[in-house]
């Protein structure tokens, strides 16, 4: 009987072997078709699953998204860390011009007060005060401006390595790089396909639509 039941398990066990060897794989099949997809302009073709047949983009494999979107995902945040950082660093000067200009206004005061400076030169150096702070104030402005362009620079060079390592990209996504009062900031989100399919096949070149 133990004889009997190993010829059993070697003849399944070749059987098994020879469905792998010559059996077709249904997942690997697919039929082309006259549809393109208007995201890629790739050929979409019918392919089969665990659920039945559906209509998909031959250029889907060809762009690694969760790759790319955690690139833009990392860019984010480097544009959120540039911005605070020059946001402090111009609010360090600021905060020194400022303690000056009342340091200045103040020991101008006390010496009027004491009678140890006339109103005429008084008068001149208050003007004097003034002008220098808002000389300060003025170079801390062109300060701000250069280190948000070099920023913006920084971050359009990061943006287009992304883009380069990526050329599929621009297809798939809406890039919005602007300028905002502090800085610059990055909005994208995925294009919606308008391809001769359905509805429900309209959101990115991965999608599929279940045929019936």
């Amino acid at each position: 009987m133990a004889h009997g039941h190993g010829r059993f398990y070697d003849r399944l066990t070749g059987d098994i072997q020879n469905a792998e060897e010559h059996m077709t794989d249904i997942k690997r099949m697919e039929k082309p078709t006259d549809l393109i997809c208007e995201m890629c302009g790739k050929p979409l073709v019918i392919k089969w699953g665990k659920h039945g047949s559906f209509i998909a983009c031959t250029g889907y494999p060809d762009f690694p998204s969760r790759s790319a979107e955690a690139d833009l995902e990392k860019l984010e945040k480097e544009i959120a860390v540039r911005r605070q950082r020059t946001l402090k660093d111009i609010a360090t000067h600021r905060g020194k011009i400022e303690a000056r200009y009342e340091t200045e206004l103040e020991r101008l005061e006390k010496g009027i007060v004491a009678r140890r400076v006339e109103h005429r030169k008084g008068v001149e150096r208050l003007k004097n005060i003034k002008a220098r702070n808002a000389a300060d104030l003025e170079k801390l402005e062109k300060r701000t401006i250069e280190r948000q362009l070099n920023d913006r620079n920084g971050i359009e060079h990061r943006l287009e390595s992304i883009q380069a390592r990526y050329p599929q990209m621009n297809q798939f996504y809406d890039l919005d790089l602007r300028d905002i009062a502090d800085g610059v900031t990055l909005s994208w989100q995925r294009k919606e396909v308008s391809a001769r399919i359905p509805a429900s096949c309209r959101s990115t070149c991965r999608t599929s639509t279940k045929l019936t």
